[in-house]
């Protein structure tokens, strides 16, 4: 989930620690979720709705149209663009390896890319996120007043409904697939509540009672359970909301709290904290092929141990990032103003 947003740390004047822990957690849950380990049914109710909410906190709209346009290039579009092009090199040259390469995989990266289609290593995949935010903020910075936006997200709501209720390709020559546009459907809510969040910035920032932040921590903790017991399985990646739209809701806003609660309570903060906050773009890109090496290394299932690999994948990332923010800032969404 780096600056895609969430990662437009050059909004804010002053780095928030309590964001880039919760960005950095955030990005460890991710990680662990792509395991599919002991828990991950849990982890997926909240993982994905963390960062849209807080790519709704950090959002705001811009006056000039050029400048908005400019920001979702060089934050969004294109280290997107850049992730996708090496995975797909990377799933090629494996391709080619095992004798399974075809010339027409170009074409069909090119337009899975162009419609959003997660496809793994064929189209956006793990970026999926990127390319749903990118046309959540188009929607949000033009979409003038609230009442539009609550009548869009009761569209969305009723969208997202259809789509998993209803077998669309009854009455349309249309079937299900994980497409990053039809994720808008349930996404956009959740990145609205984090833009209306937003105008409470200062109070937020200055909330820090540990006694009430430890409470927050116990009763949302329970909530999340609850959601992720009866909700069923939230595949967000595939409009995917569970059997349950208000659970839905309630575990993801839960699970977010659970992680704010903590990352206000954690006593130390670090610049390597600010760097993984940074850079989780690129750990939201290229993660998988760290867990690919780790399954093929280990040679195990299911297992508590995924937890640790995962911390361990995050880690890593850190001098990467370092290098990539100091030499092809590009990649991960730097954007500068030139004064």
């Amino acid at each position: 989930m780096g600056t895609f947003c969430i990662m437009q740390h050059s909004i804010i004047p002053q780095r928030l620690a309590w964001i880039d822990w919760m960005k950095s957690i955030g990005i460890y849950f991710i990680v662990l979720g792509h395991f599919f380990s002991v828990g991950a049914h849990y982890v997926y109710v909240f993982n994905v709705p963390l960062f849209f909410i807080i790519s709704g906190f950090l959002c705001r709209k811009e006056k000039n149209a050029h400048l908005f346009w400019k920001k979702l290039w060089y934050n969004l579009i294109v280290p997107m663009l850049i992730i996708c092009t090496l995975n797909f090199i990377y799933g090629s040259v494996s391709a080619y390896y095992l004798g399974s390469f075809d010339i027409k995989n170009i074409v069909r990266f090119i337009y899975n890319v162009a419609i959003g289609m997660h496809a793994e290593s064929m189209g956006v995949g793990m970026c999926w996120f990127v390319y749903t935010l990118v046309l959540i903020k188009i929607i949000y910075q033009y979409v003038p007043k609230n009442i539009i936006h609550a009548i869009l997200i009761l569209l969305f709501l009723m969208g997202a409904y259809i789509y998993n209720q209803v077998d669309i390709s009854l009455y349309l020559p249309i079937h299900k697939s994980s497409n990053a546009i039809v994720n808008v459907c349930v996404a956009y809510p959740f990145f609205y509540i984090g833009s209306l969040l937003r105008r409470y910035k200062d109070d937020i920032n200055s909330f820090n009672n540990k006694i009430y932040l430890t409470l927050v921590l116990i009763s949302n903790v329970s909530l999340l359970y609850v959601s992720g017991r009866y909700n069923g399985s939230v595949w967000m990646y595939i409009c995917g909301y569970g059997g349950n739209l208000i659970w839905f809701f309630i575990g993801g806003i839960a699970g977010t709290l659970v992680v704010f609660s903590i990352s206000k309570l954690l006593p130390f903060y670090s610049k390597y904290i600010s760097n993984i906050s940074i850079g989780t773009i690129i750990i939201l890109g290229f993660h998988g092929c760290f867990i690919d090496w780790i399954k093929r290394i280990t040679c195990t299932g299911v297992s508590y141990w995924d937890y640790i690999y995962a911390a361990v994948i995050v880690v890593l990332f850190v001098p990467l990032i370092i290098v990539l923010e100091k030499y092809f800032p590009i990649i991960v969404g730097k954007f500068r103003i030139k004064t």
